[in-house]
């Protein structure tokens, strides 16, 4: 006994495409303050992976496109004067929660700068 195939498995599902301007509108909607991106794709009858995709490439492009080279002169370093560094002499000593940091003797002052900085970061 032969089966009839079903016809409605049979019917190929088109893939639906969009244009850029559409893509770039939806994307623009996702990066306004306090958008939400499920929203705005069940809005639009979007999968909401879909429009993070298309938010991840728009940022991605952002960041490709920012990242030009620039031109750059060097200069003979030789006929410059040197500067010492600033030290400081003494004790250092930063308190935090798991533990004390102290540095002892001579501190190079653009170390102590970006000690600080990482642990404030």
């Amino acid at each position: 006994m032969k089966t009839q195939p079903d016809p409605v498995s049979e019917r190929r599902i088109q893939r639906r495409r969009f244009s850029e301007a559409f893509k770039r509108d939806i994307v623009a909607q996702c990066l306004q303050p306090n958008a939400s991106v499920s929203a705005i794709a069940l809005a639009n009858g979007l999968n909401t992976n879909q429009v993070f995709k298309w938010r991840c490439m728009a940022l991605d492009g952002e960041h490709a496109s920012s990242s030009t080279m620039l031109p750059v002169t060097v200069e003979d370093i030789s006929s410059m004067p040197v500067v010492p560094a600033l030290r400081h002499e003494g004790v250092v000593e930063i308190r935090l929660e798991r533990g004390t940091i102290r540095l002892a003797g001579p501190v190079d002052i653009a170390i102590l700068n970006a000690l600080m900085a990482s642990l404030t970061a």
